[in-house]
């Protein structure tokens, strides 16, 4: 193993002028003989532009005659402008990382690297933009560029706001990015354990770890020499090993109350109209919800649907009468009802439009019945997701929406009702969730907006980005894909589930009733979760010390016929 070594002739470029930052690019070499002059002359020229201060080569361990005579040319031409150090094979995180460190042994005073792959180039001018994401985005950790290939020719967007949430699904950050010195100094740097790939993924996640943040570039800092083999497609063999090792890895971001807050944050689960005020609810859990109007509800989808890779809007869109939420919410089931309304539409028939949903009033305890059909009276709710959204939109007729609120419904609905004990009934003269549905359905089919919905907003492909409707999906992948029930953690308070097949007047009711008392007495929220649809029949104290009453509305969870273990058989329950 060698040192960096040093020309002793002075270098034969000089910088233009004096640039603000100094940037050092780091240029892992193993196996490219042939590429490697198209890399370096390409950074000698942001040298010689002034952008960029210094080339550091790391040869790890390349076998080639034709790499050390390379380097050893364009030593002669940029002298102290470019270090070379020659190594034993480490692999590619050691070489990057061997790389970081005599950049920073180079120069006490470094701004940022860039890591550049000895196959790429760096694109025209990247150095000028080097510089100026430098000045203007201050708070930027990293910036990260979009892809332009050569080779095989492609052209792709990355994530255009950086985020968390999507970070987690797919990594939205190419190694060849420029990197600012504090998470160096923070002491981020390459997994030499991934030696298949992946790992400029894990070095941003644990950069994020951190608190550090990237920043969108918008535009290439490289040309991406795209092969039939490299190593990235090798990579991709092995996704499902390298995933689980990045997965198992950060436990600090892949788990359910972390991805749901993520989530929250940024991407609200349901759009919720309830009445008639000209106001719409996004939310995740329905216990913090923000108001917007319809008009920017509608902007939202609008925007969406025209590009979904840049714009969210809630994946499920939800109508309800007027009071209907306030009954729910008495109850202590209002997060059950969008928990049991998601449910319904991730596992849904084929072909279904919408849910409807009615809520009554009976003496007899609390009820859920699914696919209930109820001719009588229109609908309390309504729910439908925005796939579905989009297509009622494509293929309706404006007759057809016209008479959302009619039955029978010219759309394919399934119905669903809950029954709630000495519940004061609803006003029916209040407009009804089809009613609602019809008139803001009206509004989308007669937007303003709706010529930008078939107009092309990327002149570039989508690649590194993430289409926003991806945004509920994520959080599942770390419950095994179940639908992740939309409560948020509260600072300082710990819940817990209760799970049973029935509530009825048993003692195990009363036994698991008094220990929720005790729970809650001591500051836990407590959950009931009832995997059946058999009524609750409660006294009158044993669901006070709920914060919330939960169906898994399945009557398979009391069909206990399934496959057999040991002997035993199984629930048919369908656990997602």
């Amino acid at each position: 193993m060698n040192a960096i070594s040093r020309s002793t002739k002075p270098a034969k470029r000089a910088r233009a002028e004096t640039a603000p930052f100094v940037i050092n690019v780091v240029l892992p070499i193993k196996g490219h003989p042939v590429l490697v002059d198209d890399a370096i002359n390409s950074i000698a020229k942001e040298i010689d532009a002034g952008t960029i201060n210094r080339l550091i080569v790391v040869n790890d361990g390349c076998s080639y005659l034709e790499t050390l005579q390379s380097l050893g040319a364009w030593q002669l031409i940029l002298g102290d402008k470019i270090r070379v150090g020659h190594y034993i094979n480490g692999g590619l995180s050691a070489a990057r990382n061997r790389g970081i460190e005599h950049a920073l042994a180079c120069d006490p005073d470094l701004d940022a690297i860039f890591l550049l792959d000895a196959d790429n180039m760096l694109a025209p001018d990247a150095g000028a933009t080097m510089q100026a994401m430098l000045a203007n985005h201050p708070r930027a950790d990293w910036f990260y560029p979009d892809f332009d290939f050569f080779g095989q020719q492609g052209h792709y967007i990355t994530e255009r706001d950086y985020n968390l949430l999507f970070h987690a699904q797919v990594n939205l950050c190419e190694a060849g990015s420029l990197v600012r010195r504090r998470i160096l100094d923070a002491g981020v740097r390459f997994d030499e354990g991934m030696r298949q790939g992946y790992e400029d993924w894990d070095f941003w996640l644990s950069a994020a770890q951190k608190g550090f943040r990237g920043h969108s570039v918008a535009q290439p800092l490289q040309l991406y020499r795209k092969r039939p083999v490299s190593m990235l497609s090798e990579s991709h063999d092995a996704d499902a090993a390298l995933r689980q090792h990045i997965v198992n890895k950060h436990q600090w971001l892949f788990n359910v109350p972390k991805m749901l807050a993520l989530e929250s944050q940024l991407f609200p689960r349901f759009a919720v109209i309830e009445g008639s005020t000209g106001i719409a609810y996004l939310q995740t859990d329905p216990m913090q919800a923000q108001e917007i109007t319809l008009d920017e509800l509608e902007r939202m989808i609008m925007a969406h649907l025209a590009d979904p890779y840049a714009n969210h809007a809630p994946p499920y869109v939800v109508f309800l009468r007027d009071g209907v939420s306030a009954r729910l919410r008495a109850a202590s089931m209002l997060h059950s009802f969008f928990w049991n309304t998601e449910r319904r539409r991730a596992r849904g028939e084929a072909g279904t439009d919408f849910d409807l949903f009615y809520l009554e009033s009976s003496d007899a305890g609390h009820r859920i019945a699914t696919n209930a059909h109820n001719d009588d009276r229109l609908a309390d709710g309504v729910a439908l997701d925005l796939i579905t959204l989009r297509r009622l939109l494509d293929e309706s007729e404006t007759g057809d929406l016209l008479r959302l609120d009619h039955l029978p419904s010219p759309f394919n609905a399934a119905g669903w009702s809950v029954d709630l004990e000495k519940m004061v009934p609803l006003n029916l003269v209040a407009e009804s969730a089809q009613e609602l549905m019809r008139r803001f359905m009206l509004r989308l089919s007669r937007s303003r907006y709706l010529p930008a919905v078939d107009m092309q907003w990327e002149w570039r492909q989508v690649g590194g980005a993430v289409d926003k409707s991806r945004s509920v999906h994520i959080p599942r992948r770390a419950a095994d894909g179940g639908v992740v029930f939309p409560l948020l953690k509260q600072a300082g308070t710990q819940d817990v589930g209760f799970v049973l097949p029935i509530f009825d007047f048993g003692g195990v009711e009363k036994v698991v009733a008094s220990i929720a008392r005790e729970f809650a007495e001591n500051g836990y929220r407590c959950h009931l979760f009832v995997i059946s649809d058999r009524p609750i029949h409660p006294d009158d104290w044993t669901l006070k010390s709920f914060s919330t009453i939960n169906w898994m509305a399945d009557s398979s969870a009391i069909d206990w016929t399934g496959q057999e273990f040991v002997g035993t058989a199984e629930p048919r329950l369908q656990t997602h």
